[in-house]
């Protein structure tokens, strides 16, 4: 696995994700295992996060573009190259969305030149990536009808992944339910990511009946 890219809006869980991800590999440390920052921005990540994440440990939002870049090592020696783009949400909508789409056309024409070299580096980070992780909050799909910014998070979920479908390179695409530790809380019971997605996101499964699904947590009990 070299490039990996994590996708989402605002508040999907990109970060926090990344954050779950370096401490699993930090739980592996005795058994050899351990990530070799490449870049000053994964060595500033990885000295950052908090052993445990939690409720009152998560990040803020992600305000600007930066590469987090890892050896991924086992008994020092390098296995494969972890390379994660993390990158402010807004940039995601400009990079997938259409002036067309936005009731400010012009406005969102700005905001894309204002923004055209990060756009530029998430689209080419995407062409270079093996697998792609796309990122859908479950909070996001719940009354998508009467809510205006849920139901722009699943049209920017559609173009996206209607994007990644068309790319020559063909990396693995994987659609991540995520915070799944509330519904497991509220004792839900089993749950089923793909019953989910027909459900509540029927655009999604209509437009994309093979994508694999999986539900994930990066806090609490469930993982």
């Amino acid at each position: 696995m070299g490039n990996v890219t994590f996708l989402g809006v605002e508040g999907s869980g990109k970060t926090v994700l990344t954050m779950a991800l370096v401490n699993a590999f930090k739980a592996h440390e005795a058994e050899g295992w351990y990530l070799r920052p490449e870049t000053r921005g994964a060595f500033r990540f990885l000295s950052q996060v908090p052993e445990n994440v939690s409720g009152n440990s998560l990040p803020h939002q992600t305000t600007s573009l930066r590469q987090l870049q890892w050896s991924v090592v086992y008994q020092d020696e390098v296995q494969r190259t972890l390379d994660i783009l993390d990158y402010p949400g807004e940039v995601y909508r400009l990079a997938f969305l259409d002036a067309k789409d936005d009731p400010d056309p012009d406005g969102f024409r700005e905001r894309v030149a204002a923004n055209q070299e990060e756009i530029s580096a998430l689209l080419g980070h995407l062409i270079d990536s093996d697998q792609v992780f796309v990122l859908f909050n479950l909070a996001d799909a719940e009354d998508v009808a009467g809510n205006g910014a849920n139901l722009d998070a699943v049209w920017v979920t559609n173009a996206c992944l209607d994007y990644l479908h068309r790319l020559p390179s063909h990396p693995q695409i994987t659609l991540l339910l995520t915070q799944i530790d509330r519904y497991v809380d509220l004792g839900m019971g089993e749950f089923d990511p793909q019953a989910y997605v027909a459900h509540y996101l029927p655009l999604l499964a209509k437009n994309f009946p093979s994508l694999d699904v999986l539900a994930v947590s990066a806090v609490g009990e469930a993982h």
